[in-house]
């Protein structure tokens, strides 16, 4: 207790406190958000609103091709030993991530409304415009934190979109009316464009001079191969993490998908979490790496996992106890999901007391390594999913989703550990009190 008291007072965790309150910020909002969406749709409805953004949230993942994690590298290696090359990444970043939208808008569009045919043409417009603003947000908010901080980024990227829609489905629901899918969608690309606005107008103000007047000067070719890699690894990771309520859709109908996409929301308080804390230190993981800083990087991931344990195990016993509660804010019928909800909350759990394995592995040089992995448990889970859900619905889901993810980031902590000296598990917190 003395050491969490001391740890409590140290800059770096002040700062990881910081951002993970605008990530729970966000979390709260987008909780919210869906709870009042299926408060004012039907069931079916809210199921197909939800197969629509966890399809398109992947889809982005994917157009923004990598550029996201990739940045974070560049910017880390180059930006005090070659402004030319620093101002090149950023250059190389956006013309990709543009290339990428527009491919998955048109992608999109051609199998919502020729092939699946489910969505209204206005529904398809809004969703549209949903993918490619969401696109260049993950790379604006990425090229934000590198140039500016989570403090720059965050709030845009978590708040800026969700908080105007919270706003219009309240009222949509006090006034008594319908939530459409388009209009879900188009208010949140607004925010979205906003935000985007935003973190334009943070990285001009806070660019360096030096890379400013710097003549771009772009890698191509090295940077092309890390950009392949670290999308097919996003593609890998956004599939585990969008995919089963799309393939829970196809398999079991949206009606099962919505009951399945409820508990999985209140059970992302953990991945905010992991989120939240490692998207503050994710910006300087390059940076002390490749300074030849590794010491210092073991003791800031295991200050920042001493605070994860603590707010793991809090809201455990929130989840256990305020768990039916939480489900019925979605509405009554979902209260029923209490032991899906608790099975994916000790999924999560785990996967967050594993640390930011993936984003070392990703911004350290392992990222072939790491895309065999997550190639690995990316076929597991469809397999497990196409096995359980049939029989066992979407507790057979939640049983699949277990299956696949707690050997994979166990794997990851115990290779980055193994592979560059830095563990960034739980375990490091142990390690450090060894060494004093």
């Amino acid at each position: 207790m003395r050491s969490f008291r001391a740890l409590l007072a140290e800059h770096p965790v002040i700062g990881a406190v910081l951002s993970l309150a605008m990530k729970v910020s966000g979390s709260v909002a987008a909780l919210v958000m869906f709870a009042l969406a299926a408060r004012s749709m039907a069931v079916a409805d809210f199921g197909l609103l939800v197969i629509a953004f966890n399809a398109v949230s992947f889809l982005a993942v994917l157009a923004v091709l990598g550029q996201d994690t990739l940045i974070l590298r560049s910017w880390g290696e180059f930006f005090e030993r070659s402004p030319a090359l620093a101002r090149g990444a950023i250059v190389y970043g956006l013309r990709v991530t543009i290339v990428g939208a527009v491919l998955a808008v048109g992608g999109f569009v051609v199998w919502a409304g020729a092939i699946d045919g489910r969505l209204a043409r206005p529904d398809l417009v809004a969703v549209a415009a949903f993918l490619l603003t969401q696109t260049l947000l993950h790379y604006a908010s990425s090229l934000t934190r590198a140039v500016r901080g989570v403090f720059h980024s965050e709030p845009n990227r978590e708040l800026t979109w969700r908080l105007p829609l919270v706003a219009v489905l309240g009222w949509t629901l006090f006034a008594g009316r319908e939530t459409s899918i388009a209009s879900f969608f188009a208010v949140a690309a607004a925010g979205q464009l906003a935000a985007l606005v935003f973190q334009s107008i943070a990285i001009a103000n806070g660019l360096p001079a030096t890379i400013r007047g710097a003549r771009a000067e772009i890698a191509g070719g090295d940077w092309t191969r890390r950009s392949a890699a670290m999308t097919t690894a996003a593609m890998a990771e956004a599939a585990n993490q969008y995919a089963d309520v799309v393939l829970i859709g196809a398999l079991a109908g949206p009606v099962a998908s919505a009951g399945y996409f409820v508990a999985a929301r209140i059970a992302s308080v953990f991945p905010m979490l992991t989120s939240g804390l490692h998207n503050y230190s994710a910006s300087r993981i390059a940076e002390l790496y490749y300074g030849g800083r590794a010491h210092e990087l073991q003791r800031l991931l295991a200050r920042v996992m001493m605070l994860a344990l603590a707010l793991v195990a809090l809201l455990m016993v929130v989840i256990a106890f305020a768990g039916p509660w939480l489900l019925a804010l979605f509405g009554a019928q979902y209260r029923d999901e209490y032991a899906v909800l608790m099975l994916l909350a000790g999924v999560s759990a785990f996967t967050t007391l594993m640390g930011p394995g993936s984003m070392m592995m990703l911004t350290m040089g392992h990222e072939r390594l790491y895309l065999k992995l997550v190639v690995g448990a990316l076929a597991v889970r469809i397999a497990a999913l196409v096995a359980l859900v049939p029989t066992f619905g979407i507790l057979g889901a939640a049983i699949a989703v277990g299956l696949a993810i707690v050997p994979f980031t166990g794997l990851v902590a115990w290779l980055c550990a193994r592979d560059t000296g830095v563990d960034p598990s739980a375990l490091a917190i142990v390690k450090m009190g060894k060494d004093r």
